[in-house]
């Protein structure tokens, strides 16, 4: 098979830390009242609540 690589600047950048304002973006963009998962947390929960949890998922997301 002939897979297409990644060069050096794709792979840093998909390394590179997450940060505070990727989160605010994602949640912001989420669609309302849908599932998220398992956890059965809405969109909803996670946009009235975002204040609180960007803090908490910049860490976990770091801690990885």
């Amino acid at each position: 098979y002939n897979l297409p690589r990644l060069n050096h600047d794709e792979i840093h950048h998909l390394n590179r830390l997450i940060t505070n304002n990727e989160i605010e973006v994602v949640i912001k963009h989420l669609s309302a009242k849908k599932s998220l998962g398992p956890n059965g947390f809405t969109a909803e929960f996670y946009q009235t609540f975002k204040k609180e949890l960007i803090s908490i998922l910049l860490k976990i997301f770091q801690n990885q």
